[in-house]
């Protein structure tokens, strides 16, 4: 898969990333400018894992050259082999993508660098900073802290 990736995914094939293909099976909109999208996993959380803040790199084809963005799981199933991503809608190949996602399309993924450890000693108190785009990492690391009072700091359109 990397071949057809340019060389970000030349570089990312040496460092002994994992390549896999999602394929559709739903999508809804959130809201007017936010777009969840249900996927296969392609094998990917057998071969993984799964972790809070786990996330993926997927490609995109823009005018015969490769466009990658990445994107956190949501609700992700090791079992069924399923995950959700959320799109937050504004101009771009990625967006387009998603806007137009229907069951049995698909879109190839690239796995590197994810990772999380529990804090340890817990927080006892978490500060973040988010936008529309990282909502799905700060839901999944605000799942992960636990009780942890949250002050956040959230950068939004209103609809």
């Amino acid at each position: 898969m990397a071949q057809g990736h340019g060389w970000e995914g030349a570089v990312l094939k040496l460092l002994r990333a994992k390549d896999f293909t999602f394929t559709v099976t739903g999508a809804e909109d959130v809201t007017a400018a936010y777009r969840r999208v249900r996927l296969t996993d392609g094998g990917m959380l057998a071969a993984t894992g799964v972790h809070p803040t786990m996330w993926v790199r997927l490609w995109f084809d823009n005018a015969g050259r490769p466009h990658q963005r990445a994107y956190t799981l949501v609700d992700p199933d090791p079992a069924a082999g399923t995950f959700g991503l959320e799109f937050a809608l504004h101009e771009g190949v990625a967006s387009d993508w998603a806007r137009g996602a229907k069951p049995g399309d698909t879109v190839e993924a690239t796995v590197h660098g994810t990772g999380f450890t529990d804090p340890d000693p817990a927080p006892s108190h978490v500060f973040a900073v988010a936008d529309a785009a990282s909502l799905p990492a700060l839901n999944s690391l605000l799942g992960a802290v636990g009780g942890a009072p949250a002050t956040v700091w959230f950068e939004g359109e209103r609809d």
